[in-house]
């Protein structure tokens, strides 16, 4: 029972990390994705350095190779989910790509969920994720999307940096290094996404002679620099959608397995639909549009799987009972 405990207070902090990304992004609907992202990258970036620098938790050179190599990864996958994701919304909607990067989450820790497929918890897991993935389409109404070739490569390139991004945090922290880990990745990505964003607004011309990529270009970096209280709003909202989340998601990734991670991960639609309901109810927010019955009854599966896979151990029980 102490583990199950354990393990629902992990899916709680993950939560609580999803309901203030989905707040932070709410803010800056409006704003250029890109330039966007620049700006809180930053905020959170200095908030979670001064943060760790207050508790002694700053990175350090003798982490090793391995540590540092997960922090290059996890650097890279943010880095390329900033442009990639926002392009495969631009290109597919936000439904369809929703789903597509769902499949990310749910492979993680499939391969030992496959080898074990022939044990009580093995088709437990695995039936979990089959649900999941059927809550999902309900959740994003993917069908209501239009397909194209550059929208769909954007989104399995997000799929696997999703995927990666999981794996990366949780090993992070089983290394008890997932604070240092997360900042030194924040000191890699931030730079980067800035670099993409001159590097876009550089050759935008050259650019605009391919329509799609024109698009992409003034649709998420915009064609000039944000106002002064824009990039004030974009730097705030950093802190709800990296530096809060950051903390919570190690600390929850503490007492989770990467594949149980994965499936609360899922959960940011829900969390999405509650900030719209709360923001536009009091005004915040501008009203858009409201989750059909359908989409509440896949949001609603997706917690109760998450839960119900949460009460099941990380591994396969040796004598055959659950604890």
């Amino acid at each position: 029972m102490t583990g199950r405990i354990h393990r629902l207070i992990g899916g709680g902090f993950i939560l609580s990390a999803l309901l203030s990304q989905s707040a932070g992004y709410a803010a800056i609907a409006e704003l250029p994705a890109l330039q966007a992202a620049a700006w809180y990258a930053t905020g959170g970036a200095v908030a979670l350095t001064l943060w760790n620098m207050r508790a002694g938790r700053l990175p350090k050179r003798g982490m090793g190779l391995g540590m540092w190599w997960l922090i290059v990864r996890m650097a890279v996958s943010d880095t390329v989910i900033s442009v990639s994701f926002l392009y495969s919304v631009q290109e597919l909607g936000i439904g369809p790509a929703a789903a597509a990067v769902s499949f990310g989450l749910l492979m993680v820790d499939g391969a030992k969920f496959w080898r074990h497929r022939t044990t009580s918890w093995g088709r437990y897991k695995i039936s979990i994720r089959v649900v999941a993935l059927a809550a999902i389409l309900l959740a994003n109404e993917p069908w209501n999307g239009e397909a194209t070739v550059p929208g769909a490569v954007a989104a399995v390139i997000s799929c696997f940096c999703f995927w990666n991004f999981t794996v990366v945090i949780n090993k992070m922290t089983r290394k008890g290094l997932g604070d240092q880990g997360t900042t030194a990745a924040m000191w890699l990505s931030t730079p980067a996404i800035w670099g993409l964003l001159l590097l876009l607004w550089a050759i935008e011309d050259a650019l605009s002679a391919l329509p799609w990529l024109g698009r992409f270009v003034s649709g998420i970096a915009g064609d000039t620099w944000l106002p002064p209280e824009q990039i004030g709003l974009a730097l705030v909202a950093g802190l709800f959608i990296l530096f809060i989340p950051m903390l919570l998601q190690v600390r929850g990734s503490a007492r989770l397995s990467a594949g149980d991670l994965g499936l609360w991960l899922l959960s940011d639609s829900a969390m999405a639909a509650v900030v719209g309901l709360i923001g536009s109810g009091l005004g915040l927010i501008a009203a858009s549009h409201h989750p059909s019955l359908l989409v509440w009854a896949g949001i609603a599966i997706l917690m109760i799987a998450s839960v119900f896979n949460t009460l099941m151990p990380d591994d396969p029980p040796r004598q055959g009972q659950i604890t």
